[in-house]
């Protein structure tokens, strides 16, 4: 996860106007382009300080165009709020750009499970079932919902039993389990598909963070690998958006990398996405 400080000296008199602007800015950038949150502040030394996370640093720089004129693929109107940020400035200081090492902001951690973790299954399998259940309720995907998913998880928890390249994680907040995924290589080990990623209905306010966890968690379980990809369906338009969020590309070619993907998704009903690892890097995933 990346991480940016801005400082800078506003004009007297245009506060409201870049509170107003950057307000703007910053929800679009977390709805559209990948960012996973902001906040403003006043010093008491009378600078303003914008504090920014995002899943790397590729993400955030094709984004923002720092102190050059905003990039011609953001909208019009998302230009022209970035000129007034630059506009009512009067002096700024030089950004603080940071990796994040440790995020105890949400007190997030993860466990990895085990073939003798049966208990702890059960509950990665209650938070899916019930994820679905509730994110599916209207979508009509398939005549049983139920029966479906039961069908899916207990395929999940079999191949969790014979493949050892599969991973499955749960994450607790503090104490209280609020996330679980499987995930593994695909037949080229540089890409790891997720293979599934819901988290507990009751956290849906912190459900990128949850997911950024995972995400680093799976980067660190794969170092060498190139990309993650996640295959989601396409009347789950949640996901979708969560997945763009990220800074996921929607890319029908995963199709033809792999004959796992080929096999196991119906492209009539699936699209894919894909994002390349670099330094740092974090997703928003889905299988289902």
């Amino acid at each position: 996860m990346f991480a940016v400080i801005y400082r800078v000296y506003i004009k007297p008199g245009r506060e409201a106007d870049y509170q107003a602007a950057w307000k703007q800015v910053a929800c679009y950038f977390m709805q559209h382009r990948g960012a996973i949150g902001s906040c403003l502040h006043r010093s008491d030394e009378g600078y303003w300080v914008a504090y920014s996370r995002w899943p790397d640093k590729a993400t955030r720089d094709n984004s923002w165009p720092g102190d050059n004129a905003p990039s011609e693929q953001l909208p019009a109107d998302i230009r022209a709020a970035i000129v007034t940020l630059q506009d009512c400035g009067d002096r700024k200081l030089p950004e603080i750009c940071m990796d994040v090492v440790a995020d105890f902001l949400c007190n997030l951690t993860v466990y990895e499970l085990t073939k003798s973790d049966p208990e702890k299954l059960k509950t990665g399998h209650d938070i899916f079932m019930n994820y679905f259940l509730d994110l599916y309720k209207d979508l009509h995907i398939e005549p049983d919902t139920k029966s479906y998913l039961t069908k899916i998880m207990d395929a999940t928890q079999r191949a969790l039993e014979t493949q050892d390249d599969l991973h499955a994680i749960l994450v607790y907040l503090r104490d209280k389990p609020v996330g679980f995924s499987t995930f593994g290589p695909l037949e080229n080990p540089d890409s790891i598909l997720i293979r599934t990623l819901p988290i507990n209905p009751e956290y849906r306010n912190i459900e990128l963070d949850i997911r950024n966890t995972i995400a680093s968690h799976v980067r660190q379980r794969f170092p060498k690998s190139k990309e993650m990809v996640i295959m989601v369906r396409k009347a789950n338009t949640h996901h979708q958006e969560l997945c763009l969020r990220a800074g996921f590309l929607q890319d029908d070619g995963v199709f033809g990398k792999s004959n796992y993907i080929r096999t196991t998704y119906d492209p009539a009903s699936y699209f894919g996405y894909f994002k390349g690892l670099t330094i740092s890097s974090e997703l928003i995933p889905k299988q289902f």
